[in-house]
């Protein structure tokens, strides 16, 4: 009695492993499009964070001692992020700062940028 044989043939398998690449190659530009905004995304975090903590040492400093800062780096390990502080005297006891955040390999465009207004007291 011959044998039933139970399987698939060459040609069968080529052909499935054919059609299952087809459908996988747009996932892959999925994944790195994916990866790329999760990048984006922890810069532009790490670039708020770095401006709320700029804004908060200059809610400490001193009115009198308010001054401008033209673009300068952070130190390690945030040096690719530079800032711009920018304290502008709206009234006679009342000054507007503007805090810039930037990331290097953005080519300097603005990732975040924070305005507060503080008077004397």
């Amino acid at each position: 009695m011959p044998r039933k044989e139970c399987g698939f043939t060459l040609p069968e398998v080529l052909i499935a492993t054919l059609v299952l690449l087809i459908a996988l190659i747009p996932l892959l530009g999925l994944f790195e499009k994916g990866s790329r905004s999760s990048v984006a995304g922890w810069e532009q975090v790490t670039a708020v964070s770095l401006a709320q903590g700029e804004m908060e040492k200059l809610k400490r400093m001193p009115y009198r001692n308010l001054t401008s800062v033209s673009i300068e780096a952070f130190e390690s390990p945030f040096e690719d992020y530079t800032r711009k502080v920018d304290v502008d005297l709206v009234g006679e006891h009342l000054v507007q700062i503007t805090i810039t955040v930037s990331h290097q390999t953005m080519d300097l465009n603005e990732v975040c940028v924070l305005q507060a207004w503080r008077s004397r007291r």
